[in-house]
């Protein structure tokens, strides 16, 4: 037995705004792809350019999460939602 009973979220949205939060959009899906790269690129120039144990552990938190950011958007890119284009998916 849940714990938290299921709410159908289509009674809690109206249906323009439930269209407007599963609309998929293929500029957004290629900016979360570029920006997650891109941060990653970003904390090993700071590793690169100031060595020190601090930068070290910002550095190995934030690729972390942007390994798991990738990985959520790969789930995303497998069910078809990452990009409004199948083949690009």
């Amino acid at each position: 037995m849940p714990a938290v009973t299921r709410v159908d979220p289509k009674s809690v949205f109206s249906p323009d705004e439930w269209k407007s939060v599963t609309q998929r959009s293929s500029w957004r899906g290629c900016l979360l792809v570029a920006h997650a790269w891109g941060t990653i690129a970003a904390a090993v120039a700071l590793v690169t350019l100031w060595p020190n144990p601090l930068t070290w552990l910002i550095a190995v938190t934030v690729v972390g999460a942007r390994q798991l950011g990738l990985a959520i958007l790969m789930h995303e890119a497998a069910h078809g939602g990452l990009h409004s284009n199948q083949t690009i998916n």
